[in-house]
């Protein structure tokens, strides 16, 4: 497993072994819970992409090239807990152009960008192990379990004007953990990582994400993600390789109600 994944897994373990953390039925309100958070995720990416018809690509663009050749995206969650149970979904949809990484095999490609259109849903299901006695909603651990889908579509414009594109849909089970930590009476420290897999050999996630809180209602955060997801598939029209890692800094605004 890799080593953010080993340390969060430990971290939490010893958050939970933490004498703050325990049953607290009498502090529960049995009340429904909402948050609403919309955000920016500057990723880097870096990879492989099958395009039918082309040799597998290596696209490589830095955190300046992804504000540059960033068209369009929405990022928004939704999260909603009642007592120890809960549900979250995050979507996002992203255009960007890529830039191919040097000393491509390729002679036929007209453009030096890889132009992916990438669209990613998730559903969880939550279950609040442990939080404080005395501070319900600033210190917990929750075990997660549910399904993220994955579409994307590569394409390049050729020498001619002709176009090379291909698409993926990856659906993929997924599980982990998610812990929150409180620093002082408004600021917290919330850290998240899953591992799935499905439709891809193999797909992680790790978050780690700082947030201050300005009103009863308002928190405002940054922190960092790293996304990995691989696909192969040799035969039919769909791309023979998707092996992408997206990682960066990413800020956000939640809303409680």
């Amino acid at each position: 497993m890799h080593r953010p994944l080993t340390s969060l897994f430990a971290a939490v373990g010893l958050l939970a072994a933490s004498p703050v953390m325990g049953q607290d039925a009498q502090t529960a309100d049995h009340s429904w819970h909402f948050e609403n958070t919309p955000y920016v995720w500057c990723s880097a990416t870096s990879g492989t992409v099958g395009i039918r018809g082309l040799p597998d690509l290596k696209v490589e663009s830095s955190f300046s090239d992804t504000l540059s050749n960033f068209d369009f995206g929405l990022l928004g969650r939704i999260e909603g807990r009642k007592d120890r149970v809960g549900f979250a979904a995050d979507l996002i949809y992203l255009n960007l152009g890529i830039p191919l990484a040097e000393n491509q095999p390729v002679i036929l490609i007209l453009g030096p960008e890889v132009d992916l259109r990438q669209f990613m849903g998730e559903g969880i299901g939550f279950y609040r192990l442990a939080r404080s006695a005395t501070r319900p909603d600033s210190a917990w651990l929750d075990v997660l379990a549910g399904a993220r889908y994955t579409h994307a579509r590569t394409q390049m414009e050729l020498v001619g004007g002709s176009i090379a594109q291909s698409t993926v849909d990856l659906v993929d089970a997924i599980g982990g953990l998610r812990a929150r930590v409180p620093l002082g009476s408004k600021a917290g420290l919330m850290a998240r990582a899953d591992v799935g897999g499905g439709t891809s050999q193999v797909a992680w996630n790790f978050e780690a994400t700082l947030t201050l809180a300005i009103s009863k209602k308002w928190r405002l955060g940054a922190g960092y993600r790293y996304l990995h997801e691989k696909y192969d598939n040799e035969s039919g029209t769909t791309p023979r390789t998707v092996d992408l890692t997206l990682k960066g800094p990413l800020v956000l605004a939640t809303v409680s109600f």
